[in-house]
């Protein structure tokens, strides 16, 4: 079989960087959220025909060392354009028996997983998983393979995991003739899957995205439209499958006493907790601890220790259980000239320290505001579940005494959460049963 020869091509496709906003709607997603938002960003690509691809893979493959040829997957040999079958053909990664997608558009002609490569070679890996191990290729130097799976050579390896975290993504079964593909951590696999997973993620962290995968990335845009998600961002890897959780943006940076973040989360379970760290050069009086429903969405400020005209830096950091995110970009702040009063603020407040705790059965919380402002004070048990509203509405500038009541509750730790305008504080309340609470205070006597 001979491929057509067709250069066009080559000189009128222009390579393209990252679109802005392509990735906006995933942005502090993690999990299933990702996942789908993922989808339907790259979903719908444009579909091109399976002969298209001889040229097209010239192309998208090109040598960067040689202008005039183009590199083979899994031997790394650089062949001319010129070269045809037999000298190579195009490889789907993602075999086209695990989906039985065989050739047709979208799986079938999807560049972003179809390489070029040595025929031989192609034909041994066959339909085999991916994984570690087995006998060395006598063709392809750094290959190795046994019954059911194929290790490629370690300077592609990063790629090929991406590769296939992206047709994981891109094909959901959630339109008419595309398949539904799922990678496990097996090998061996049938149908529509294919292994191995835990394999893949190694080979993502030991082998990072080059920058031929990112030309090669433009260059697969500027024809299909669409991008894998995992070279632009090889972050979203852990979001997916390690249950990593991304850093929350540091924004809202003012020239007054106050800096303040936000951190969102999505997914999130009910009894979950979830705090946000800061890491800076002037002292926060705490960090904030979050609980709550399905989407989680917290504001924090309250600096103390600014100076007039000086220069401060913070970052935040999110946790959920044991997950931890990286710190956020570094927030910059320069302080105004003059006088710097907490009281510019508009609705800051601060509960002061001095109240019963552990209470029973009646905590009388002591609450000061600056200026008069709407407040949402809200009682949480430690699951993250509402148990009651202590207060909603305008608050007068001042202190105020807010009476929480704990009969009828149970013993245990309580989440008091204050909100004002993008502003929240949460404090930790111990009720203890009635009659250790008046052995306490008798031993205090």
């Amino acid at each position: 079989m001979k491929r057509p020869v067709i250069f066009a091509l080559s000189f009128i496709v222009l390579s393209a960087a990252v679109p802005d906003g392509y990735y906006n709607d995933a942005e502090g997603l993690n999990g299933e959220t990702l996942k789908s938002s993922l989808h339907n960003i790259i979903d719908g690509h444009t579909e091109k025909s399976y002969s298209f691809l001889w040229e097209a893979l010239i192309y998208t493959d090109e040598d960067p060392q040689n202008s005039s040829n183009f590199l083979l997957i899994y031997t790394g040999r650089s062949l001319p354009k010129t070269a045809e079958y037999p000298q190579w053909n195009r490889e789907h990664t993602w075999p086209k028996s695990h989906g039985d997608f065989d050739k047709d558009p979208p799986a079938g002609t999807d560049m972003h997983h179809l390489r070029p490569s040595d025929v031989s070679v192609n034909s041994d890996r066959g339909n085999k998983d991916f994984d570690n191990g087995g006998t060395a290729h006598s063709e392809a130097t750094g290959c190795y393979y046994d019954s059911d799976s194929w290790e490629p050579r370690d300077e592609v390896k990063g790629d090929v995991a991406r590769m296939m975290f992206y047709m994981e993504v891109r094909y959901e079964g959630d339109v008419y003739g595309e398949p539904d593909l799922e990678l496990v951590d097996d090998t061996g696999t049938s149908g529509s899957t294919l292994g191995k997973l835990s394999t893949l993620l190694s080979w993502h962290k030991e082998d990072p995205v080059s920058d031929l995968e990112r030309t090669r990335n433009d260059r697969i845009y500027s024809y299909q439209d669409n991008r894998n998600p995992f070279i632009d961002h090889p972050e979203y890897v852990a979001y997916l499958w390690e249950g990593a959780i991304p850093a929350p943006a540091a924004v809202d940076a003012t020239d007054i006493d106050s800096v303040s973040f936000t951190a969102n989360w999505s997914e999130v379970g009910a009894a979950e907790r979830y705090r946000l760290y800061v890491s800076g050069n002037a002292d926060f009086t705490s960090y904030l601890s979050a609980y709550g429903p399905a989407e989680v969405s917290v504001n924090y400020a309250s600096v103390t220790g600014l100076q007039p005209d000086k220069d401060y830096y913070y970052a935040v950091k999110a946790t959920a259980g044991s997950e931890k995110s990286e710190f956020s970009d570094t927030v910059h702040v320069h302080t105004e000239t003059g006088e710097v009063s907490v009281a510019e603020i508009p609705g800051f407040f601060r509960i002061d320290p001095a109240y019963p705790n552990p209470f029973n059965p009646l905590c009388v919380l002591p609450l000061t505001l600056d200026k008069s402002s709407e407040m949402r004070i809200t009682l949480y048990n430690v699951n993250g579940e509402k148990v009651t509203s202590v207060f909603q509405g305008r608050m007068d500038s001042g202190k105020h005494h807010l009476r929480i009541d704990g009969n009828g509750l149970s013993a245990g730790i309580y989440i008091l959460r204050v909100d004002s305008g993008t502003r929240s504080q949460a404090q930790k309340l111990l009720l203890i049963p009635e009659r250790r609470q008046s052995a306490m205070n008798e031993s205090v006597i």
